[in-house]
């Protein structure tokens, strides 16, 4: 049964409510009033449609400096990264998950630079997600000692590290031939005969008396005796294990018919590709792998990631630039994706020949845009 009073209470709210409905809908609106809001309307429209020009304006600078950057990547980096590292052995080392179109712009200017181009180890998943299981796997492979995931990417960081340091090591320039000089010496049967120093065949004299026993017939050594063949080059066992297991993914150079062993001889240098949204952090991996190379001294590596978002000392470039002991001994690129960035990836590991090191592009810790002396 209804309460009459609650009844009552709520008829007079509705026939309230719809009181004050008519009585604001039919207020009568002057004409000033109408002309303001029909002002106002108009500012807004207007303000509407700049900003619509200004965002299309905006877009196509941004689309002109996309295409001027393709071509430049397109046309320049032949003409103007020729010679820079020609005969100089490189290898990019990347994490799953870097910009992939960064990293393919920086394979097309080395493969114009000339560099003698390896290819690119590209760090997997399958390194963040390694288990006990795989891991013991991997230990026994390798014969090493730990038995636990955490233990095995220890060791595995420690080894490539070590790898990459004697790989990377500078070859020493040859020596140079001496001055020939001559050496006085008495030929058998009397005369002095002048020999230049080197050369083991004294000039023969028809007056002198042979040395070999009659019937006796001079030994010739065979020159597989004299000069041991030299050691074919072999691949860090580390790398090929890595690359079995699904640690590490190879990709060779395209110009390449066919890839030999990698990291078998000094004189390498190294464009370490780092980024955001990495399968692998840097901290896990490239970060613990630099300062493990870090212990033979100044690197030959470039440390290169598109402009970030952010400045997380997580990130390797910043990280780099941050550490006091790293920052002296690599470079570093913080603009990839851009033909400037390009550029300073390549010439900084060309100015890497002549010992220096520096810090470039447009963000946070940059010294200069470009190499200044390349």
């Amino acid at each position: 049964m209804i309460n009459l009073r609650y009844h009552i209470v709520s008829l007079t709210a509705v026939f309230l409510a719809l009181g004050i409905g008519v009585l604001l809908g039919g207020t009568y609106l002057d004409k000033y009033t109408v002309d303001q809001l029909d002002e106002s309307i108009t500012n807004a429209e207007a303000r509407i449609r700049e900003t619509s020009a200004e965002n299309d304006r905006l877009r196509g600078e941004i689309g002109d400096a996309q295409a001027r950057d393709r071509a430049l990547l397109d046309l320049g980096t032949t003409q103007l990264f020729g010679a820079q590292l020609v005969d100089v052995p490189v290898v990019v080392v990347a994490v799953e998950g870097a910009d992939e179109t960064a990293r393919r712009n920086v394979l097309r200017a080395l493969t114009n630079s000339g560099a003698d181009f390896r290819g690119t180890l590209t760090v997997t998943e399958a390194f963040e997600t390694l288990d006990d299981d795989r891991a013991r796997n991997v230990a026994e492979a390798l014969d090493l000692s730990a038995s636990t995931a955490s233990a095995v990417k220890a060791q595995l960081i420690e080894l490539f590290g070590a790898a990459l340091a004697e790989a990377g090591a500078a070859v020493e320039a040859p020596d140079q031939p001496a001055t020939p000089t001559t050496t006085p010496t008495t030929a058998a049967g009397g005369g002095d005969t002048t020999i230049p120093a080197g050369d083991t065949t004294a000039p023969v004299d028809p007056n002198a008396t042979t040395t070999v026993p009659g019937g006796a017939t001079p030994t010739t050594i065979p020159e597989s005796q004299t000069e041991p063949e030299a050691e074919a080059p072999v691949q860090p066992e580390v790398v090929t294990v890595m690359i079995e297991h699904g640690l590490l993914a190879y990709e060779a150079p395209t110009t390449a018919s066919e890839s030999g062993p990698l990291l078998a001889e000094p004189g390498y240098r190294f464009l370490f590709v780092s980024g955001e949204d990495l399968v692998v952090p840097d901290e896990a991996f490239l970060l613990p792998v630099l300062r493990r190379m870090a212990d033979a001294g100044p690197m030959p590596v470039v440390i290169a990631a598109p402009t970030l978002s952010s400045t997380d000392a997580a990130n390797a470039v910043f990280a780099a630039r941050t550490d006091a002991e790293l920052s002296r001994l690599v470079s570093t690129v913080d603009n990839l994706e851009s033909f400037n960035g390009v550029a300073s990836g390549v010439l900084a590991l060309d100015e890497i020949g002549r010992g220096a090191r520096g810090h470039y592009g447009e963000g946070r810790g940059a010294a200069a845009p470009l190499p200044s002396d390349a």
